[in-house]
């Protein structure tokens, strides 16, 4: 339930227990996610924990954690519903069972850098413009979000980068869902960010959408660590772990296509040999009935 609670309370008490639980949890976990529910309604309480999926160093994940329930404390006392989201963590405490909704990402904050510049060729007038930019965030997010919901099984986690052409800066993004979600969950809800990027984007060059269930964003630069899952129109050495693991998708992509156009040419071949038939057919029935 919603509304407020004292330190001195079941609620309050059950809350303590999660302060003191979660970020561990969250930290020694391969995927650097955690939830639970502790208590008895009505001063049940229920919470979810998630680290950023680039984090290698327990200690991070425990102290941004840690941090979120002293700050939500702190600025949200009392209240039985709070949301901290930070660069490296994401948590939710509430009174209502919001862990049975694995389709809530609620609530979503559009984090898009007001003060930040724009894209060089950007206008927001222009639709051309604007259908390009849109085409390039949405190439590549519906990228990152393939690798984060179907190839990254414990993590739900994606980074990328992407290189556009010389002119315009490298862009770097992440993709992330609890790792709770199923693969086609996963995606739902990236799909979801997507539709409100599209609203909300305004050619700049970085900026983040962020949910309880998942997040995305960009940059004009490397803010995650280590390289990158997936790669796109980047050049370099193709032998990489890190480039043959971030196409895998792509070059699904691929052979389906390519078994497609296959098929297709040679339907395409046979019809026409089938008309090239018939029509010598035809040729030789007209010249038998002119005699």
């Amino acid at each position: 339930t919603t509304g407020n609670y004292t330190a001195r309370d079941a609620f309050g008490a059950n809350l303590a227990r999660l302060t003191a639980e979660l970020p561990a949890d969250a930290s020694t976990s391969p995927s650097l996610y955690a939830s639970a529910a502790i208590g008895a309604s009505p001063d049940k309480v229920f919470a979810l924990a998630l680290c950023r999926g680039d984090i290698t160093d327990a200690r991070t994940c425990s102290g941004c954690l840690d941090n979120a329930f002293t700050q939500l404390r702190a600025l949200c006392a009392g209240e039985r519903d709070a949301t901290f989201f930070h660069d490296l963590c994401t948590l939710r405490y509430s009174g209502e069972d919001f862990l049975a909704r694995p389709d809530d990402n609620n609530p979503v904050i559009n984090a898009m850098d007001v003060n930040g510049s724009t894209y060089a060729a950007w206008d927001s007038r222009n639709a051309t413009s604007r259908s390009f930019f849109l085409s390039l965030v949405g190439t590549l997010f519906g990228e990152m979000s393939m690798y984060g919901a179907y190839n990254s099984s414990v993590r739900r986690f994606a980074s990328a980068v992407m290189y556009i052409n010389p002119q315009l800066p490298t862009v770097y993004g992440l993709a992330q869902c609890t790792p709770d979600l199923s693969p086609g969950q996963c995606w739902h809800c990236f799909q979801g960010l997507q539709e409100q990027t599209r609203q909300w984007y305004d050619g700049r060059e970085g900026g983040r959408i962020v949910g309880v269930r998942c997040n995305i964003r960009y940059e004009g630069y490397q803010f995650y660590d280590g390289m990158a899952n997936v790669r796109i129109g980047t050049h370099g050495d193709s032998s990489s772990p890190t480039e043959s693991n971030g196409s895998k998708h792509r070059q699904t992509l691929i052979i389906v296509l390519c078994v497609s156009v296959t098929v297709f040419c040679s339907m395409l071949v046979g019809c026409l040999l089938l008309i090239r038939r018939l029509r010598k057919g035809a040729g030789k029935h007209e010249i038998r009935t002119s005699t």
